[in-house]
């Protein structure tokens, strides 16, 4: 790998590796950008790790995939890390760009955690593809209508 192609690709995975989720009382999670972390305290037993992110402000819908790359408007918050595993926000599955990268096997998920799960689903099923897989196993989501190009006659004869 020349050093050109090895800077391309440390700026590539650091312009992602911001993308992060937080944990949402009324949405389960949210997706965020992570803009710092800090250590206030003089020792460890004082010692409060906390995150600054930003998430975009405006409703969030079921009928959407929100990402922070659209624009609109957005806002700050501090979120202390103690609530989440090894003090760390669990990293969004996204493009050099910002966009959630559906796929129709999660194993093909370079992080694999509850909320990439869960948006992986959310935007397979807003695309009308109730199928996915994790390996040898196929989860549906019901899509609460009939999807013709799936269940038609021509189909089933297949």
């Amino acid at each position: 790998m020349t050093s050109q192609q090895q800077s391309s690709s440390s700026s590539s995975s650091q312009s992602t590796s911001n993308f992060v989720y937080i944990q949402s009382n009324d949405h389960s999670w949210i997706p965020a950008r992570l803009d710092g972390t800090n250590d206030d305290g003089d020792d460890e037993t004082t010692k409060k790790k906390t995150a600054r992110v930003t998430i975009a402000k405006g409703d969030f819908q079921e009928d959407t995939v929100l990402e922070l790359s659209s624009g609109g408007l957005k806002t700050q918050l501090t979120i202390q890390l103690k609530d989440y595993p090894n003090q760390t926000l669990p990293l969004q599955n996204v493009n050099e760009a910002g966009k959630l990268q559906p796929v129709e096997d999660m194993v093909d998920l370079s992080f694999l955690h509850e909320p990439a799960i869960l948006y992986n689903l959310k935007a397979r099923h807003l695309a009308g593809n109730p199928y996915t897989r994790t390996g040898d196993i196929v989860i549906a989501v019901n899509p609460y209508q009939w999807m013709m190009d799936l269940y038609s006659s021509e189909r089933r004869l297949l």
